[in-house]
């Protein structure tokens, strides 16, 4: 997902050369040199934010303690990743924007429901 279109993208590193390349954030990008650890990383950041904004559309309720399906994803707070709400507490050694939280589980969900209620209009 795109996170300035907010359209299904393929291949996304092409995308953004191809259609977005007067936006500042994808000039500071494409300025790295090819397959460096340093654009990858800048390239998966963006991703992110785009799945974020989809993702958090389908917002489930909150989960209560104890009721972890398999299946139920929750944002990293940091980086707006999805990960599995079962094996989030291994994320924050590993993100790239690392913040250790004890509550990464409670953090995500509060995170979930307090950017969804941004976008419902009262």
């Amino acid at each position: 997902m795109c996170y300035f279109c907010e359209q299904d993208v393929h291949n996304f590193a092409r995308h953004m050369r191809r259609n977005l390349s007067c936006e500042p954030e994808i000039q500071q990008i494409l300025s790295k040199e090819k397959k460096t650890k340093e654009r990858r990383n800048l390239l998966a950041v963006l991703k992110k934010k785009g799945n974020f904004i989809i993702n958090s559309e389908n917002c489930v309720e909150p989960l209560k303690q104890g009721q972890l399906p398999n299946q139920t994803f929750l944002p990293c707070t940091n980086c707006l990743g999805f990960y599995r709400a079962k094996f989030l507490y291994r994320h924050p050694k590993i993100c790239l924007k690392t913040d250790s939280n004890k509550n990464s589980q409670a953090m995500g969900q509060n995170f979930l429901i307090k950017s969804s209620k941004k976008r419902i209009p009262v």
